[in-house]
């Protein structure tokens, strides 16, 4: 089990235990500490593969989505302007507006006193858009298109079992209403060996979509836009409700993925573990670290910015 622990003076004041995987797309395990098949919903980490779903069936050819456009459906975005912007340029190709979105709302991730907020806010609203695009161009009824008996639904389904080469069981509901499945941290992790590996055409323009709009994939002070950044399309990340967080890069001539878990479900922890764990394996450059140095073992510092502990990590 992997340890973060938060350290006040010299003595541990909390401590979080993560499990974590990271495999090749020929499922060959590199590092693994923990249960690599722990089951559990996989959350906004599958927000890239439900969206590959539906540019296979054509959908964002159809109705002509640039990478912008396209990196907001694989988002958990902070409801910034410029997320805004890009979802009512994608409801407007599709000739909807706002109202068919079934994703509920929620204030936007910096300013949750905001007063007036509405469903494009939702973290989940591009991926929410992209679905949509499906059920058109499956031309189907968009009610409903949440439910787990709906074709885009299943259309998702189908596709993920074909990535995993195995048949999917379990789901529960997700934060934003549509199903989301148990997959083991290890089918995760090797999902994003996939992903960067790019051998299928539509994940080839996901990871693309991706590393070329850091800022669509979660926006300002976040992890996933900072990461991508450093990588300099060398890798994506993409974290998940309850801290979870999977990571693919390329890497000596591999195609790595990474998939760590909280088990206390903390999202404090996972950033923190993933740059040091990539570090630990010698799979991030100087200057990669660098640009990710505020994960580094960061300093935990009061109001008055005085040193008052540290963050350190046991493997």
């Amino acid at each position: 089990m992997i340890k973060c622990n938060f350290i006040r003076g010299k003595k541990i004041e909390s401590s979080h235990q993560l499990s974590g995987i990271v495999i090749d797309s020929n499922k060959k395990i590199i590092y693994s500490c923990g249960d690599p098949d722990l089951s559990i919903p996989a959350r906004s980490t599958l927000k890239p593969f439900q969206s590959a779903a539906s540019l296979e069936k054509g959908s964002y050819d159809k109705f002509s989505f640039t990478k912008k456009e396209i990196a907001l459906t694989c988002a958990s975005h902070n409801g910034q302007k410029r997320h805004i912007s890009v979802a009512n340029s994608m409801l407007k190709k599709l000739k909807l507006s706002k109202n068919e979105l079934e994703c509920g709302k929620h204030p936007p991730h910096l300013n949750k006193n905001q007063k007036t907020y509405h469903c494009l806010h939702n973290n989940c609203s591009g991926k929410h858009i992209g679905m949509l695009s499906l059920s058109k161009t499956l031309k189907k009824n968009n009610k409903k298109y949440i439910k787990k008996t709906h074709p885009v639904q299943k259309t998702i389904k189908t596709y993920l079992e074909h990535q995993l080469g195995k048949k999917l069981n379990e789901f529960a509901i997700d934060g934003c209403s549509a199903p989301t499945p148990y997959l083991s941290i290890a089918d995760m992790a090797y999902l994003y060996a996939r992903l960067v590996e790019g051998k299928n055409k539509e994940l080839q323009i996901i990871y693309n979509a991706m590393t070329s709009n850091p800022f669509m994939i979660a926006g300002d002070k976040r992890f996933d836009t900072r990461f991508i950044k450093a990588l300099n399309q060398r890798g994506v990340s993409k974290g998940g409700a309850e801290g979870l967080l999977s990571i693919g890069l390329k890497h000596k001539n591999k195609n790595v993925g990474v998939c760590i878990k909280a088990l206390d479900g903390s999202s404090r922890p996972r950033g923190i573990v993933a740059v040091s764990l990539l570090k630990k394996l010698g799979m991030l450059s100087k200057k990669e670290v660098q640009s990710l140095s505020k994960y580094v073992e960061p300093p935990i510092l009061n109001l008055n910015k005085i040193k008052t502990g540290e963050v350190k990590i046991e493997f």
